[in-house]
C-alpha cells in the first residue's frame, strides 16, 4: 500500500516542487494539495491560518506553507533602511506583512495543520521551518553567538517575527509529538538558491550580508530533504533525546563566498569574532546530523561543482554504499566530522572469497568495473569484490564536504577499510587485498597493519610508500596547486606536468601516443590536460598529500603475514622496479614480478585502446596468484 501524503503551500516554488519529487516516487500518493490560492499541484485552497479545513486521510503530511520570509518592516529600534539595502542588493526578498500578522499567520497555520493531520490519522508531520530561527536580523551585526557552526543543538535565538514564528512553531511541532502521538521532523533549511542561479557561486563578500545568509542550500537539496524526511524510517530519523520529534539544520558545507570564514568573522567582528571550528570556508551551520538522519542526501556545494565527470556519475551510482565514519580518529589526532562517510560498491556479492580492491589516484569506483570483473573472474562466481573509494577522491569524504583534515594518511584509509569489512562483511578474512598505484600502497597497509586479516596482496605498479624521487614529482603537483592563476589554469599545469611522469621516456620515444592521437600535443591535450580539467583542484591536493606522506618503508612490512606479488612496470617513472625489489627484500615471501609495457605508470591501469597485451598480462597474473603460482 503506497504511502499517503498531503502537502501544504503547494502553490508555491518549494511546495509545488516537494509534490512532483514525491509524486515520481513509486512508494507514494499524494492524496492532496493545499494552499490559500490556486495552481497546478492544488487540489484544496484553503486558509491555513484560518482552518476550517479538513485534510483526508493521510500518513504523512508536509507542511509547507508559510510567509517565507522577514517583515520588512524590522523591529523597534532597527535601522528601517538596512532592510531596503538587503532588498536593492538583491540578498533577500521581504514581505509586506506586518510583523505581528506575520507571527499570527505562521504559527496559527502550523498549528492548525498539526491538528488537522492528527485528526487526518497521520503518523508524521514534516515542517518547513527556517535556519532564520536561529538568529537572522535585519541587522547584519545583530546577531553574534559565542562559537560556530551553528549545531541543533544550538538554542533558536530569534532576532524579528519570521525567526520567532518559526522557532515557536517548532516548539508546537515538539509538544504535539509529546502529547498526540504524530513523529514530526522540522527541517529547518537556510537561505535557499536556486537552481538557474547555482552556477553564479561563489558570491563576493559584502559587509551588508546577514551572518546566517552566509549558509546556504541549493533549491533541489531542500526538495530532496523534505521527501526524505516524509519517507524515511522512524528509526533513522528519530534518534535524539526527544522519541518522535527531531529538529535538523539543512544547509550546504560551504559558505557562500570563497574566503576563509574565520578570516571573515574577523574581518566584520573585530575581536569579538565568534571562535570557529571549522576549516577553509566551512559553512557556519553543522548540518551532519541530517545528513545522517536524511541517508542518502548529500547537498551540493558549490565547491563541488568543480568535480570530475567521473566523481560526480560515482555519486550518482544507484549502487554505491556507504558507511558512516564520524568520529573516527586519524593517525594525526584529528576526529572525522560527523557526516564523514566511507563510499563503496559490491560489484559481485557471494559468500565465497572477499576480494577488496581500493582506488587510486584520481579515481573512483566505477572505473574499476572492468578489474572488479577480472577478479571476479579469478576467485569464481561466488566471491564479493568490492571496490572502496579513497578520501578525498571526491566521492568519499572529502574536501568539499566541510571540515576535511589537514591530512589523510595511506594507513588512516586502511584503517577506515578494515572497518568497512568488519562493519559490513562480518570480519571476513580477505582472499586478496588488490590495488594499483596508490590503491596498491593502500592494499600493502592493510595487510601491514592487520596482518591476519588478508591471505594475499597484489600491488600493480604501487609501493609501500613515497620515495625521494617520486616525492619530487609530487612536491611539483603541490607546487602548481599552491601558485597563482585561475583554476583554470592551474588544473592545464597539473595536467602537462603530470602527462612527463604518467607514461614513461619509452612511450614518448618510440611515439606510442600516435594510436589514437594526431599528435604529441593531441595526446598531452586530451589524455592529461583534459583529463584533469574539470577536477577539484582540493580533491588533488588532498590526494596528493596522502601520497606524499606515506613513508617509503613504514614499519610493520616484517610483520606481513599475506602472500605478497608485487607487480611494477619497467617503465614506470616513480614506482620503478629497482625500488619495489628492495620493497620485496623487507617482505617476508614476497615475490616481484615485472610487467614489460612502454605505457609506464598507466600499465597498471590498462583500460585504454592499445593496451590489451597490458590487460591480458594482469588476468593471468591475477589468476595464477590465486592457484598459487
Amino acid at each position: 500500500m503506497p504511502l499517503r501524503i498531503a502537502i501544504t503551500g503547494v502553490a508555491g516554488r518549494l511546495g509545488a516542487a516537494i509534490s512532483k519529487a514525491l509524486k515520481k516516487d513509486a512508494r507514494v500518493e499524494v492524496v492532496a494539495g493545499l494552499d490559500v490560492i490556486a495552481g497546478k499541484e492544488v487540489t484544496q485552497t484553503a486558509d491555513l491560518a484560518a482552518g476550517g479545513f479538513r485534510l483526508p486521510g493521510c500518513d504523512v503530511v508536509v507542511h509547507a506553507a508559510a510567509l517565507p520570509g522577514p517583515s520588512r518592516t524590522p523591529p523597534p529600534g532597527v535601522d528601517a533602511t538596512l532592510g531596503e539595502r538587503l532588498e536593492s542588493a538583491n540578498i533577500i526578498g521581504l514581505e509586506d506583512a506586518a510583523p505581528v500578522d506575520l507571527l499570527i499567520n505562521n504559527v496559527s497555520s502550523t498549528m492548525r495543520v498539526l491538528e488537522a493531520a492528527a485528526d487526518a490519522g497521520a503518523a508524521r508531520v514534516v515542517l518547513s521551518s527556517s535556519a532564520f530561527a536561529m538568529g537572522w536580523a535585519h541587522d547584519p551585526r545583530a546577531f553574534l553567538p559565542e562559537t560556530l557552526p551553528l549545531t541543533d543543538d544550538t538554542p533558536p535565538r530569534p532576532h524579528e517575527a519570521y525567526g520567532l514564528s518559526k522557532a515557536l512553531g517548532d516548539e508546537i511541532g515538539a509538544s504535539y509529538a509529546r502529547s498526540s502521538g504524530l513523529e514530526v521532523c522540522s527541517l529547518r533549511f537556510t537561505n535557499v538558491v536556486k537552481r538557474e542561479v547555482f552556477d553564479r557561486m561563489p558570491w563576493a563578500y559584502s559587509e551588508d550580508i546577514p551572518l546566517l545568509q552566509w549558509a546556504w542550500c541549493h533549491e533541489d537539496d531542500v526538495v530532496d530533504a523534505h521527501a526524505i524526511a516524509a519517507t524515511a524510517p522512524a528509526s533513522q530519523l528519530f534518534d535524539g533525546a526527544e522519541p518522535r520529534y527531531t529538529s535538523l539544520l539543512v544547509a550546504a558545507a560551504s559558505t557562500r563566498f570563497a574566503q576563509s570564514t574565520a578570516d571573515l568573522l574577523a574581518e566584520r567582528f573585530g575581536a569579538r569574532a565568534p571562535a570557529f571550528r571549522g576549516q577553509g570556508n566551512d559553512s557556519i551551520l553543522d548540518a551532519s546530523r541530517a545528513r545522517r538522519a536524511l541517508k542518502p542526501w548529500r547537498p551540493r556545494c558549490w565547491r563541488r561543482g568543480f568535480a570530475s565527470a567521473a566523481a560526480v556519475a560515482a555519486r550518482d551510482d544507484p549502487a554505491v554504499e556507504y558507511l558512516d565514519i564520524g568520529g573516527f580518529e586519524l593517525d594525526s589526532g584529528a576526529t572525522l566530522p560527523q557526516h564523514a562517510r566511507l563510499a563503496y560498491r559490491v560489484f559481485s556479492d557471494g559468500e565465497g572469497p572477499l576480494v577488496l580492491q581500493p582506488t587510486s589516484f584520481g579515481a573512483v569506483h566505477t572505473e574499476l568495473e572492468a578489474d572488479a570483473s577480472m577478479l571476479d573472474e579469478a576467485f569464481g562466481e561466488d566471491a564479493t569484490v568490492v571496490a572502496v573509494n579513497m578520501l578525498g577522491n571526491g566521492v568519499s569524504f572529502s574536501p568539499g564536504d566541510g571540515g576535511y583534515p589537514d591530512l589523510v594518511s595511506i594507513d588512516d584509509n586502511a584503517r577506515l577499510q578494515k572497518k568497512l569489512v568488519d562493519d559490513v562483511f562480518d570480519g571476513r578474512q580477505l582472499s586478496l587485498a588488490y590495488g594499483y598505484s596508490m590503491g596498491g600502497m593502500q592494499a600493502l597497509a592493510f595487510v601491514r597493519l592487520f596482518p591476519d586479516a588478508a591471505a594475499r596482496v597484489m600491488c600493480v605498479c604501487g609501493a609501500a610508500g613515497c620515495e625521494a624521487y617520486n616525492a619530487v614529482f609530487l612536491e611539483a603537483l603541490l607546487a602548481v596547486l599552491a601558485g597563482g592563476g585561475t583554476r583554470e589554469e592551474k588544473l592545464r599545469a597539473f595536467g602537462t606536468v603530470y602527462a612527463g611522469w604518467g607514461v614513461g621516456y619509452q612511450f614518448y620515444r618510440d611515439e606510442i601516443w600516435r594510436e589514437g592521437f594526431e599528435s604529441l600535443e593531441d595526446f598531452v591535450e586530451r589524455s592529461y590536460v583534459g583529463g584533469f580539467a574539470r577536477d577539484d583542484p582540493d580533491d588533488l591536493r588532498a590526494m596528493v598529500r596522502t601520497w606524499r606522506a606515506a613513508p617509503p618503508a613504514p614499519p610493520g612490512l616484517e610483520d606481513i603475514k599475506a602472500r605478497v606479488l608485487l607487480a611494477p612496470c619497467d617503465t614506470d617513472a616513480y614506482f620503478r622496479v629497482s625500488e619495489v625489489v628492495d620493497l620485496a627484500q623487507r617482505i617476508p615471501g614476497a615475490v616481484v614480478r615485472p610487467l614489460a609495457s612502454p605505457y609506464g605508470h598507466r600499465a597498471g591501469d590498462p583500460q585504454r585502446p592499445g593496451m590489451e597485451a597490458e590487460r591480458e598480462w594482469l588476468r593471468g597474473a591475477v589468476s595464477r596468484f590465486r592457484e598459487g603460482d
